[in-house]
């Protein structure tokens, strides 16, 4: 009961999260009471029960009365609000009213589709209230909107004609009728808005607006009419005139071009009868035709004058170009130089300008006269060129001939000649048989003779030289012991000998004294080729038993007694191999090397012998000690009959 009487003090102090606490443990603490099994057989519970039920749902019923009263008067108030907005916005601002209006027909929705407030008296008449506010404020706003859209609509349309008529009194015809266009453009708009019909204002716009627009028409159609007009001027005299400058400053090509403009222009003012309707149009129209033509005419005497000069310039240029080329000695280009020449007195030749005209005859063959004289010298240089150049050509064969003789070259040197006898021949065939081609005939002549001579001296030369070669190398293998490559070059030179032999080279002094010291040579090479033999032959033995005896020796000390005895033996049937040459032992200190080797080896032999029987001696005698002491030593221990065999082995 405290925690329900805390609820309503607070609640009535309109702090409702308080009071609904203790509510919320009022009711708590009634639940636990009731609950309470010791409290079931009181008296006093009963009626506690009944006063709290009863205190809690008024309390219940008055919380919910005022929340719904405090969410009523919430949403009257957002709704009222915005439309006392909108309402105040309508005399400034159209947007934000019709914004603000939104916004309080949602919060009306809102109410209505709340079910705990909608069906409240108060909301009723509330709704109703405000419906009518909102109907007498949406129609103060479209009576607001629509006299702006009139002023707009036809505000557009007079500003855009004023400016048309603007621009026009400026003689700026383009913008004014382009203003023109958005005037009826704007008045179009005007006259199809739905919004519009019937309207008095309306209907008093279009009158003044088609009186103004007719006016405009009719001022704008004049003007462009002599706008016209003298548009149509300008397109002749303005060509024409440059015509007539660009004429003045030679430039005629440029001339002509607007010639034929200013004419084009002419015809289409002629064949437009509005145009020629207006005052004084037939007077300028001959006038400027009667200048055309005058100016046609001079153009044409003065070109054609210009024409003929620069053909016959052309004509003239090409001419002196070859001259000058053909005194510089550039024949080719003086030769197309005159082709050109030609080329253009045949195109001046040819115009049908000029060929009535005696100036351009006396021109042409006078011309022509220097051109053919001209194309004569130089066909005679060139023949000229040509002829020499053949005679040269001719002898530089000749010439490279002679090189290639110098070089030994025989193949080359007989084709370069027999090229040369060739042009000789080509030569004489096309220009008969000149002073120069009986020099150049004796000129290969000498060559030949003077090539006869010097190219058997030469290969004599060449022969002997390489038999000479052939000698040096076999004495040089020789020396080097390589008596098969000494025997083999010697063969070489002896071919070469037999190459001089020869009947080409019968009384040929260098041969005939080559063969006169070719048996000397021979001879020598051949008691030289036999003492290297026998000296090789001699050396060898020589090398043999030396090597045998200093085998010898060298296993005799090392107690290699039977290899040494070996050795030494054969030592000595080297040496009397040695001695049983007689060729060998001929040759100069062969018995001296014998008889000193066999004084060596007997030497040796006696030494060796000496110390290999005392060895042995030696070797008995410490064999005879020792089987004495080895049987003294057994008789000392008792051992009678061993010691007796040691002893007689002893």
């Amino acid at each position: 009961l405290q925690g329900l009487s805390n609820a309503e003090v607070y609640f009535a102090s309109r702090q409702d999260g308080q009071a609904l606490d203790y509510f919320a443990k009022a009711r708590e603490a009634a639940a636990d009471v009731a609950a309470d099994p010791r409290f079931c057989s009181l008296e006093e519970l009963p009626g506690f029960v009944s006063e709290f039920t009863a205190r809690a749902q008024a309390f219940e019923q008055q919380h919910t009365e005022i929340v719904l009263q405090d969410e009523i008067k919430l949403a009257i108030g957002t709704a009222q609000s915005h439309l006392s907005q909108a309402e105040q916005a309508l005399k400034t601002t159209e947007g934000v009213a019709i914004e603000k209006s939104a916004r309080a027909r949602e919060a009306r929705q809102s109410i209505v589709n709340n079910p705990r407030i909608s069906d409240r008296p108060e909301i009723v008449s509330f709704l109703a209230e405000f419906d009518a506010r909102l109907s007498t404020f949406q129609s103060a706003l479209t009576d607001q909107v629509l006299g702006t859209a009139i002023r707009d609509a036809t505000s557009k349309a007079t500003s855009q004609l004023d400016l048309a008529n603007s621009y026009f009194d400026s003689h700026r015809e383009e913008q004014a009728q382009a203003y023109f266009v958005r005037a009826r453009e704007a008045a179009a708009e005007c006259a199809s808005d739905v919004r519009f019909a019937g309207l008095p204002e309306i209907d008093l716009f279009f009158e003044k607006f088609l009186v103004d627009a007719g006016l405009f028409e009719d001022k704008f159609r004049k003007a462009q009419s002599t706008t016209a007009f003298k548009k149509a001027q300008d397109r002749c005299e303005t060509p024409l005139g440059f015509a007539e400058t660009y004429f003045d400053s030679h430039r005629r090509a440029r001339a002509l071009q607007y010639l034929h403009e200013a004419r084009e222009a002419l015809l289409s003012f002629e064949q437009d009868s509005s145009l020629m309707a207006f005052p004084n149009a037939q007077a300028w129209f001959e006038e400027t035709a009667t200048r055309m033509n005058a100016f046609e005419e001079l153009y044409t005497k003065t070109v054609f004058a210009e024409e003929l000069k620069s053909a016959m310039d052309r004509c003239q240029g090409r001419l002196e170009l070859a001259q000058s080329s053909f005194k510089s000695s550039s024949v080719d280009r003086a030769a197309d130089y005159i082709h050109q020449a030609r080329e253009q007195a045949v195109t001046l030749g040819a115009d049908d300008r000029f060929l009535r005209s005696a100036e351009v005859d006396l021109f042409l063959n006078e011309f022509r006269a220097k051109v053919d004289a001209l194309a004569v010298q130089i066909d005679a240089h060139i023949a000229e060129e040509a002829l020499r150049k053949e005679r040269s050509d001719a002898y530089q064969l000749l010439s490279i001939a002679g090189t290639y003789f110098a070089s030994h070259r025989e193949n080359q040197t007989c084709a370069y000649v027999s090229r040369a006898r060739d042009a000789l021949h080509v030569y004489r065939s096309q220009h008969g048989a000149d002073e120069w081609s009986t020099e150049f005939e004796s000129a290969i002549d000498s060559f030949v003779a003077e090539h006869a001579s010097s190219a058997l001296n030469e290969e004599v030369k060449r022969l002997i030289s390489s038999n000479q070669q052939y000698i040096h190398g076999a004495q040089f293998f020789l020396k080097s012991h390589a008596r098969e490559s000494a025997l083999e070059s010697f063969e070489s030179a002896r071919e070469v000998a037999q190459q001089l032999g020869d009947e080409r080279f019968n009384g040929h002094s260098a041969v005939e004294e080559f063969f006169s010291a070719w048996p000397t040579t021979v001879r020598s090479f051949e008691h030289a080729f036999n003492h290297s033999e026998l000296l090789e032959k001699s050396n060898k033995l020589k090398s043999q038993a030396r090597q045998r005896l200093d085998q010898a020796r060298s296993s005799s000390s090392q107690k290699l007694d039977e290899r040494a005895l070996v050795q030494l033996t054969e030592a000595k049937q080297t040496l009397e191999e040695l001695r049983a040459e007689s060729a060998v032992m001929g040759m100069d200190g062969m018995r001296e090397f014998a008889d000193a080797l066999a004084n060596e080896i007997a030497q040796f032999s006696v030494e060796f012998n000496r110390r290999v029987y005392a060895d042995e001696a030696l070797s008995l005698r410490r064999q005879a000690e020792n089987q004495m002491h080895l049987a003294e030593t057994l008789l000392q221990r008792h051992a009678a009959s061993e010691a007796l065999v040691k002893y007689q082995s002893t």
